[in-house]
């Protein structure tokens, strides 16, 4: 809990120069045992986000360059939109599998179809061109792993 509020309170500030003594931290965090403290700033310094200027007084000197930048918080604004896009595009797909699926089992339930249904190797190309295909006919409960090829 003290570690929570040290670090709220703290790290993460984008004043380089923040410089604080230990006594007023415990103070501030209402920490009996400055003991706490020094714990707590031990980690950070072998970390390397602190330095220790003297025994009672600690700089923040930050996870480094860019880390905390506005560039930063761009890029994770950007991913962020990027993966909301590609979950949007798999429950496209996944809908358009359940179409593909219903249309498939609808032309095999029909008698007078299933007769005159066939399908060629050709079709199934056709149907998949540019991508690798790969039919294959095993017992039920066969599982395949097919690596991802490295570009």
């Amino acid at each position: 809990m003290v570690v929570n509020a040290f670090a709220s309170e703290y790290i993460g500030s984008d004043n380089i120069e923040l410089r604080l003594g230990v006594s007023w931290a415990a103070d501030t965090l209402a920490v009996r045992q400055k003991r706490r403290i020094y714990d707590i700033t031990n980690v950070l310094e072998g970390i390397d986000l602190i330095e220790k200027k003297s025994k009672n007084s600690i700089q923040w000197k930050g996870v480094g360059a860019g880390c905390n930048t506005k560039e930063v918080v761009d890029r994770l604004r950007y991913l962020k939109a990027e993966i909301e896009d590609l979950e949007l595009k798999e429950k496209e797909l996944d809908q358009q599998k359940l179409w593909l699926q219903q249309s498939i089992k609808n032309v095999m339930d029909d008698s007078i179809n299933n007769r005159f249904s066939y399908v060629t190797h050709e079709d199934i190309c056709n149907c998949f061109n540019g991508d690798t295909l790969l039919a294959i006919q095993a017992p039920s409960g066969t599982q395949l792993e097919v690596p991802i090829p490295e570009m």
